[in-house]
């Protein structure tokens, strides 16, 4: 049985499918106990829930600005229009981590040194997820430094802050990809950046759905 706090209640999750494409956006409403027959149960907070398939495998990413992540996969019991249930679920390795859903955004901004309030240079954005986002940068940033850079969400703009976990080669024209991950982010900013990122898909979805015609 995977075990949660109790204050994971109300986080927000996205949820996605095997192929790391992402399905939904909701809040946690329920934990798996044995009251409740070890089910985890999510509210709709953006959109109705799709129409999908008793049983079908989704993976679950549980944001909460307090507590750790937790990344889940679960076997869909219920699903409505306002609520899923999942049961069998599992705790997902570190490869699966990895792999969780990010959707394509590019967008190039300012970002500055923690603290500080000029420039340290420019990033272009690859694509942004829950957790963070993958840039590239004619920058080099270290490891153990945090940054900060305001994103211009759908509610207005949020400062985020972030570190750097992972540098790609640099390539043939002396630019650094980094895999960046967002730090102490509170309700309010995971609240703006869930419903931006789910948006953003929607967008991307039917770019590709008229691209194709």
């Amino acid at each position: 049985m995977v075990e949660l706090n109790e204050n994971y209640i109300g986080s927000v999750c996205e949820m996605s499918n095997t192929s790391n494409e992402l399905v939904c956006i909701g809040k946690i409403s329920g934990l798996p106990t044995m009251e409740n027959e070890f089910n985890l149960s999510v509210k709709s907070t953006v959109d109705s829930f799709p129409v999908l398939a008793h049983r079908t495998v989704l993976k679950i990413h549980i944001r909460n600005a307090k507590l750790d992540s937790v990344f889940l996969t679960g076997r869909l019991e219920i699903c409505k229009a306002d609520l899923m249930r999942f049961d069998d679920l599992q705790l997902m390795s570190q490869s699966e981590k990895r792999d969780t859903f990010r959707v394509t955004y590019k967008e190039k901004m300012s970002f500055y040194n923690k603290g500080e309030y000029v420039p340290a240079g420019v990033l272009a954005f690859r694509d942004i997820s829950l957790g963070g986002f993958m840039c590239r940068s004619l920058e080099k940033l270290s490891f153990n430094k945090l940054y900060t850079v305001e994103l211009p969400l759908s509610e207005g703009f949020y400062l985020f802050t972030f570190q750097v976990v992972r540098n790609l080669p640099i390539d043939e024209r002396n630019v650094h990809t980094y895999g960046c991950q967002f730090i102490d982010v509170g309700e309010k900013q995971l609240d703006a950046l869930a419903r931006f990122v789910f948006t953003l898909q929607k967008e991307n979805i039917n770019q590709f759905h008229r691209s194709s015609r």
